[in-house]
């Protein structure tokens, strides 16, 4: 499945996530910047590259790349809302693949059981609420806006342990691993964001995002090899 090509753009895709991780760790803001969107650039040049390339993964990791180029700007709630409506965009294409996994192949209950399962999709919203509202200090905008990002990445998190439980492909596990992370680096960002400044921020929140996101892609193309 991996050509000489793929792998090509897979190694430009550590090479440049360690620069980025190198100048976060610096606190080099301007390298820091202008490394961070090409991260996504060659993750992207990844799956067009491998013979399984996905078009729900592709739209993904288009709509992550929107996101963190907006989210270069994250000083501004403006910038941050957008970016946010990216990244829940990117996470729904996501869903579409497990969602289109358990449709075409294996056991064919398993898609039935995850449309029974998705009508009770709205309680995800619920657990988000709390956290969101303290996060961006009362800011209900931004509390709905997060709870909603919550629910879909619980969404991706819940249909994938379906997946498994269906008995998917083993490499499902690093997809549950990718949103796991991911998870945690958005509610890090949210906090640091909005509450706490802490040291080397862009570290944690960097190495966490760019380790998910290659969890992520993988756990899905291996599976579908």
């Amino acid at each position: 499945m991996f050509n000489p090509l793929s792998i090509t753009f897979l190694s430009f895709y550590v090479g440049v996530s360690f620069a980025n991780l190198v100048f976060c760790f610096l606190e080099n803001e301007r390298w820091r910047k202008i490394t961070k969107p090409f991260c996504m650039l060659f993750l992207l040049g990844f799956v067009f590259s491998t013979s399984t390339s996905q078009y729900w993964i592709i739209w993904a990791l288009v709509f992550a790349w929107i996101g963190d180029v907006l989210f270069l700007f994250k000083k501004q709630k403006i910038y941050v809302a957008i970016g946010t409506v990216s990244f829940l965009i990117s996470h729904i294409f996501y869903v579409l693949e497990i969602v289109s996994l358990l449709q075409n192949t294996g056991d064919p209950n398993a898609y039935q059981v995850w449309c029974q399962a998705m009508f009770f999709s709205p309680l995800l919203l619920l657990p988000g609420l709390p956290l969101c509202h303290y996060l961006s200090k009362r800011d209900w905008k931004l509390t709905i806006l997060g709870s909603c990002y919550q629910a879909v990445l619980l969404c991706l998190f819940s249909s994938t342990v379906l997946a498994l439980c269906f008995g998917y492909s083993i490499y499902l596990v690093m997809v549950l691993f990718g949103a796991a992370l991911y998870y945690v680096s958005d509610m890090f960002n949210a906090y640091t964001l909005y509450r706490k400044k802490i040291k080397k921020r862009e570290l944690i929140i960097m190495s966490t995002y760019l380790t998910a996101q290659a969890l992520l892609v993988l756990g899905m193309l291996l599976t579908l090899a």
